[in-house]
């Protein structure tokens, strides 16, 4: 019986998860939340990792960043890695993103004399390009909805502009 009893704690690295095993084992839940986003941080880290080791490897001039993400993007569009791996890490480094320009913005701000010479054509750029990122994106939007809705229904129903009410009323 007592060897019985053994087997029902032995924890399967195969077919449990870390979850299974710390329940198994009576530890607190907290550190199974700990634990889940240890492992997804690996996953997220060791994806960049990959990126970095490929442009250094590739003669190419895109950076190691972009690599991971099209990595990351591939793995998760083929369900190789389940969302809910890296979901709850995810949604947390988005959560602190803000938090991520408060050093760049920093730097910006100290270095005012190495790029005061040219602030006035670089604000000119960055509000004209933003204003053409949105006019394009707005354009692309509208028309994926029109291709949408014209494959939903073959003959979309055109409004006539009238809004009558049914009996005649105006």
């Amino acid at each position: 019986m007592a060897i019985a009893e053994g087997r029902d704690k032995f924890w399967n690295p195969v077919t449990d998860s870390v979850e299974m095993f710390l329940l198994r084992f009576s530890l607190p839940t907290i550190e199974v939340s700990y634990l889940k986003y240890l492992g997804q941080m690996a996953i997220i880290g060791g994806i960049s990792f990959v990126g970095e080791a490929l442009n250094h490897l590739l003669p190419l001039p895109i950076p190691g960043s972009i690599y991971g993400l099209v990595i990351m993007l591939l793995g998760l569009v083929t369900k190789v890695i389940p969302l809910k791996a890296v979901k709850s890490t995810g949604n947390f480094l988005i959560s602190i993103m803000p938090i991520m320009f408060i050093g760049p913005t920093v730097g910006l701000m100290a270095s005012y004399d190495v790029y005061k010479s040219f602030i006035i054509p670089f604000v000119l750029i960055s509000l004209i390009s933003t204003v053409a990122v949105m006019a394009v994106t707005g354009r692309t939007a509208q028309f994926i909805i029109r291709i949408s809705a014209r494959m939903k229904n073959k003959h979309p129903e055109k409004s006539s502009g009238h809004n009558r009410k049914e009996g005649g009323e105006r």
